[in-house]
């Protein structure tokens, strides 16, 4: 009689790790959440304010470092709490984690031998994983989406050195 395990082992560790490597990339894009707008209308988006070098923000994006002449910025705005591409990848994550532990730990089919019984396995994982986190994915989605807002700071008609200290207070107390 052949023993039938089900147990945790690192194929599985691995093939987690590897379905929640895109959801985590988005996950990071959070986190560039301001957007700065200039007085010709041009806007920064997805930025972090760094600092203030002689009246210039510095401005970190995900690509390159920026510098804004301080006289020229009339707004800033910042995605206030998780956005709802952090809300999907956390409800891909749980619930495909979910749904895939649950398979490993309790396979439902049982009846296949061999090298074919793995490959039935390695679907059915892949399958629950899938549909666990398009489902986790949805309800985050709509949960980020209703909990996210803005907050706004206008600088318009605000002389320089008023600006220059709001900003570095700004910076200095800013979570990002």
């Amino acid at each position: 009689m052949e023993k039938i395990t089900t147990g945790f082992n690192s194929f599985n560790l691995l093939l987690i790790l590897f379905l929640i490597q895109p959801t985590t990339n988005i996950m990071y894009a959070q986190d560039y959440n301001w957007t700065i707008t200039v007085n010709n209308n041009t806007e920064y988006n997805d930025v972090i304010p760094l600092e203030i070098r002689e009246n210039y923000l510095i401005l970190k994006s995900s690509t390159a470092l920026t510098g804004i002449d301080v006289e020229k910025i009339v707004s800033l705005k910042k995605r206030v709490g998780a956005t709802t591409g952090s809300y999907v990848g956390y409800g891909a994550i749980i619930g495909g984690g979910i749904l895939t532990l649950i398979n490993i730990i309790n396979p439902q089919d049982r009846s296949f031998r061999g090298a074919f019984k793995f490959y039935v396995t390695l679907a059915t994982i892949l399958n629950s994983a899938a549909i666990g986190g398009l489902v986790g994915g949805l309800i985050g989605g709509l949960v980020g989406y209703t909990a996210s807002s803005e907050e706004v700071y206008d600088f318009k008609d605000i002389p320089l050195e008023e600006r220059l200290t709001q900003l570095d207070w700004i910076i200095k107390h800013m979570d990002n």
